[in-house]
This record gives C-alpha cells, sequence and structure tokens, in this order.
C-alpha cells in the first residue's frame, strides 16, 4: 500500500526456475482516498483478493483540519470517513476492481487476515481502531453505518461483531486507547487465535467465535484478554514454534516466549 495518489497492484510469481517474477503493474487508482493499511485475504483457489483501509477526504475543505472527535462534534464538522475495501484481481481479465466496501469505525489504523475456510477459519479480516477490535467480511449482513451521526454509537456497534478493549483503572476516560499492531496466529487442528497491540504497549489476545454448523462458518463474537505489556512495537509476529517477535519503535528488537496463552484472571471484554 502507499499513500501515492496513483495506486499500482504487481503481481509477483515464480518462473520454472523458482525465480521470483514481478508483472507489468495494474492501476487500482481511488480518487481522494489514503491508504493507511492493506492485507491479502485469504481466498483459497479464487482470485486474489485483498482488504485496504482507506480514508476518504473532501478536496473541497482542505483547509478543515480537525483532531478531536468532540470539536469535531461541537463545530459541526464532518470527520474523514474511513473505509475498508476488498480489491479483487481477474487473472482472467488481468483487470483489478473494486468488489466491496463498508464502513470501519472511527481512528481504524490496521487490519489483519483471518485463516479462510480451506484453513477452518470465517475468512474476512480483523480491524483495530480507538478502543474497539471489529471483524469484518463481506460475506456478513448489511450493517449500519459506523459514520453515521444520526445513529446512536450504542446502536450502531451493536449491529456489528466488535469488542472493547479492557482499560487501564488510572487510564483517563476521555482518552481512547490506539490499536496499532495485530498479527494472526495458525495452530493445529484448524485453530488460531490474534494478537493486538495497543500505543501503550500493552498486548491482547483475540479469541473469534466462530459457528462452524453453517457454511461457509459465521463469526459471531470476539473475546479480548490482557496477555501483557510490551515496548510499543511497529510490526509483531508469532512464530510457528510459539516465539513473538517485536519491532521495538524506539530501541531494540525482542524475542519473547509464550509460557502461557490463557492468564488466569485476565481482565477479559466479550
Amino acid at each position: 500500500g502507499a499513500v501515492e495518489k496513483r495506486k499500482l497492484v504487481y503481481v509477483l510469481n515464480r518462473d520454472a526456475a523458482g525465480k521470483p517474477t514481478i508483472a507489468s503493474p495494474l492501476e487500482a487508482n481511488r480518487g481522494r482516498a489514503i491508504t493507511l493499511a492493506m492485507v491479502g485475504i485469504d481466498n483459497g483457489f479464487d482470485n486474489p483478493i485483498f482488504a485496504s483501509l482507506e480514508m476518504q477526504y473532501d478536496g473541497d475543505n482542505q483547509d478543515i483540519i480537525v483532531a478531536d472527535a468532540n470539536e469535531a462534534d461541537s463545530k459541526g464538522t464532518q470527520l474523514p470517513e474511513t473505509q475498508l475495501a476488498y480489491y479483487e484481481l481477474d487473472l482472467g481479465l488481468n483487470h483489478v476492481s473494486r468488489r466491496w466496501a463498508t464502513t470501519a469505525l472511527q481512528g481504524a489504523c490496521c487490519v489483519a487476515a483471518v485463516p479462510g475456510v480451506a484453513d477452518g477459519g470465517p475468512g474476512g479480516v480483523l480491524v483495530g481502531s480507538e478502543d474497539w477490535l471489529e471483524y469484518l467480511h463481506d460475506t456478513m449482513d448489511e450493517q449500519t453505518s459506523a459514520g453515521d451521526s444520526n445513529h446512536n454509537k450504542n446502536a450502531i456497534l451493536s449491529k456489528r461483531i466488535c469488542c472493547a478493549l479492557p482499560r487501564r483503572r488510572l487510564h483517563p476516560k476521555d482518552r481512547t486507547i490506539l490499536v496499532t499492531q495485530i498479527t494472526v496466529h495458525r495452530q493445529k487442528k484448524s485453530k488460531f487465535f490474534a494478537v493486538a497491540q495497543t500505543e501503550l504497549g500493552d498486548l491482547y489476545k483475540v479469541t473469534l467465535k466462530v459457528d462452524k454448523s453453517v457454511e461457509p462458518p459465521k463469526v459471531e463474537a470476539l473475546e479480548v484478554s490482557l496477555l501483557d505489556t510490551l515496548p510499543a512495537a511497529i510490526s509483531i509476529n508469532v512464530s510457528k514454534m510459539g516465539y513473538l517477535f517485536a519491532a521495538v519503535e524506539t530501541g531494540d528488537h525482542y524475542l519473547y516466549q509464550f509460557q502461557r496463552l490463557d492468564v488466569p484472571d485476565a481482565p477479559t471484554c466479550r
């Protein structure tokens, strides 16, 4: 992903000798949009799909800059809308199209792909935002827009598959907590879980409650539990051997080993 105006998609493949090759770029331009994050979707053997977290802005109001949502409401200013969009690469036509989009929660800034049906998962993505984690997929029913100011916030959240973050006791109630990193770890027997980190360094285990009695599997709820507190990282990754690598934002990088995933009496939100 890039913040430039013109968006190009490069298809990477391997030749007969196993060397990587890059095909000619395909255009996937989106006017007046800033790409915040991007991830490839687990779509099996179908056409490749990638999810893009985009922020739409109005070119006629470029001089209006609002840093606080409360300030925006008091002034009647419309905050830029953040959308999660699916782009599909048609291998037959060699063309990229925008196939689906929905409004994400305010402050959404990171995404992670959930294992697809072939790996025992529901597919889709987890989106991290301010105070909330949300699951989104194009197979979900039509939801109330998270950016619609005409709806009550609690009513909006009740119609979406999302979960709040456990907060520190002394953290100011009027200050939000931003989820900055999410990674998904696949286990044996079609099991998986996600790990998310906030700007404060708090590390959370994210569990998806999936109904596998229907086809395709359907996510019913999210559960977020506190794991630990680490230095704030610009990227985190969980290896197959059970190690967590944290590329720390300021300082040395660290490699951690999980002793257990279910911490007794850990603060949990459902």
